[in-house]
Formats: structure tokens, C-alpha cells, sequence
């Protein structure tokens, strides 16, 4: 081998194949971390109505209901199927809940369709969004605040808001 040519250390290159296979293996586990902590659309459903019954409300929630809500926006994405049960505490909540969720649903005349995430940033976005409105000190509040912005609208189908239907 001649002497002013450069050889690559053996043990760089295998460092280097090394990183190369970390680092798809950790590409991989935080797909499917996103994956995990991903909302399905029933779950979207339920926040998003949630959060519209929330934006309804004329009174802060009872301290004892503020602080199960605080400690559902910790880990929403394993305790976003209490709202539900936590709606259907306070009769005003619950109504409004059961608006919001009938707005969701669909018409008999559109065959299959269903609510649907856009896709994952989507449901990023709304689970962020969510949880800090549910772990605020005053979530009636936060909600109201945050629909003033046009954020937490419910998605309703854009032809029945046209013609007056939805």
C-alpha cells in the first residue's frame, strides 16, 4: 500500500455501522411511541365534544371535577375515555356533551361515513391542545378562552353548515 494514501480505521467503521443501526432502531421505537400515544378517532370524538360541552358552560366546574379533569390531562391519551363519565356528572356538562357528540356522528343519508383523523400532527395538535385546556386551573375557562381563538371547534360536515343543517 502506498504510503501518502489514507486507510479508514477498522474500529471507525465499525462504530460507524454500529450508529447507523442505533439509530434506526430508535427512528423505529419513536414511530411506534407516536403510534402508541396516538388518539384513535373514537377518542378524538370524545375530547373533541368534550372540550365543545367545556366552551358551553356559563360556571367554572365544581373544585372536585377541575381536579379530576387536571389529572386526566396528564395522561390523556390512557384517560380520555373518562370524559364521558366525567360529562355525565353535571346535567348542564352532559347535555352540552351529548350535543357535541351528536354533531360528530353521522347523517343516515351518508352511508359509512364516520368521523375520521386527519392524520397524526392532527391529532397531536388536539391532544396538546386538550390537555392544556383540562389541566388549567379553570377548564370552563380555558375552553372559552381558546374557542375565542377559533381553536377546539367541533369538525362538522362543511355542506350542512352551508345550508344552515348543522
Amino acid at each position: 500500500m502506498p504510503p501518502n494514501k489514507e486507510q479508514t480505521p477498522k474500529s471507525f467503521i465499525v462504530l460507524k455501522n454500529s450508529l447507523s443501526t442505533f439509530n434506526n432502531r430508535f427512528l423505529s421505537s419513536l414511530s411506534i411511541l407516536f403510534t402508541i400515544m396516538s388518539l384513535n378517532p373514537q377518542q378524538e370524538k370524545i375530547l373533541k365534544a368534550f372540550v365543545s360541552a367545556l366552551e358551553k358552560q356559563d360556571e367554572s366546574l365544581p373544585l372536585g371535577l377541575q381536579k379530576q379533569l387536571n389529572a386526566i390531562g396528564q395522561n390523556l391519551e390512557a384517560r380520555v375515555v373518562e370524559l364521558p363519565t366525567i360529562a355525565a356528572s353535571l346535567p348542564s356538562l352532559n347535555q352540552a356533551y351529548q350535543v357535541a357528540l351528536g354533531d360528530t356522528l353521522p347523517d343516515k343519508g351518508e352511508h359509512g361515513a364516520t368521523f375520521v383523523s386527519m392524520n397524526q400532527e392532527h391529532s397531536a395538535f388536539l391532544r396538546e391542545h386538550a390537555a392544556q385546556i383540562l389541566t388549567d386551573s379553570d377548564p370552563v375557562q380555558a375552553a372559552v378562552r381558546s374557542q375565542h381563538r377559533g381553536l377546539g371547534q367541533i369538525a362538522t360536515n362543511p355542506l350542512k353548515r352551508f345550508f344552515g343543517k348543522g
